[in-house]
């Protein structure tokens, strides 16, 4: 499966999750004590708060750690894959050397972004400024649904997961199949991905084409590259089209470059 089309499966499958993060919490809240319909501001109501981190941890284990699980499946399944594709162009390739290393970084990035502390910290605060404020029960369940996206709106989770995860995955994907490139010696890839209705112009001149290596050096200097001109730190075969970018590189032989029609 093309990295695009993984994530894309992962996106699906995190905004589901928003759901059964919001019934662990509320699993927990509705130990609220309450007068007369409202919230009461005492001290078991304060220190209720600090169980919401067991609302977290029962999240984390019977819903995210699966979740991140076939994640972590995917990557790993990443060197034979390429394996795979760069016998299958005609490559004499063997395993990527270091793979293991570069696998075991972002696992344990994984395991970082599963703490999913600036949620966590979003709905205690909003919990603290309800309990602060007498809000009813009702209007608590109400907060919390529009924190968590199950309104209209992307939730806290879904928002945490598009800032510190998607990007990283396709950011790996790129990482070990420039690697494989480079120990096979290849320097021809094509710009891959497809267009979407939202697709930035940056990506939409370059999808489908096919470019050498040193060509992408360049591209910290097209304007409509997202963040410009604020581009020092841009990688581009890492990157890009920077952050929710789903294009990946499909790595060529010379002669392949040689025979395309974008070149």
């Amino acid at each position: 499966m093309a990295i695009d089309e993984f994530i894309g499966k992962v996106e699906r499958e995190g905004d589901k999750l928003d759901r059964d993060l919001y019934d662990e919490i509320m699993a927990i809240v509705i130990g609220l004590i309450t007068v007369d319909g409202r919230v009461v501001r005492n001290a078991k109501n304060i220190r209720l708060i600090n169980k919401v981190d067991s609302g977290f941890a029962a999240f984390d284990s019977g819903f995210q750690q699966p979740f991140l699980n076939k994640i972590k499946g995917e990557l790993a399944s990443l060197n034979k894959y390429y394996i795979d594709y760069f016998e299958g162009i005609g490559v004499d390739t063997k395993a990527l050397r270091g793979f293991k290393t570069l696998l075991g970084n972002m696992n344990s990035y994984l395991d970082s972004v599963s703490l999913l502390e600036p949620v966590k910290q979003e709905v205690k605060q909003f919990l603290l400024n309800a309990i602060s404020s007498h809000r009813s029960m009702g209007s608590i369940r109400s907060g919390l649904r529009d924190i968590l996206g199950l309104k209209e709106r992307a939730g806290a989770l879904n928002r945490y997961y598009n800032t510190f995860l998607y990007d990283s995955i396709a950011q790996f994907d790129r990482i070990v199949s420039n690697a494989f490139a480079e120990q096979n010696d290849l320097n021809y890839f094509i710009y891959k991905g497809g267009l979407i209705t939202d697709s930035r112009e940056f990506c939409i001149r370059r999808d489908g084409e096919i470019f050498h290596r040193s060509e992408a050096s360049a591209w910290k200097n097209d304007m409509t590259l997202p963040g410009y001109p604020n581009v020092a730190d841009y990688d581009p075969l890492v990157e890009l089209g920077r952050w929710n970018c789903r294009h990946y590189l499909l790595w060529i032989t010379d002669e392949e470059a040689k025979n395309g029609t974008n070149k």
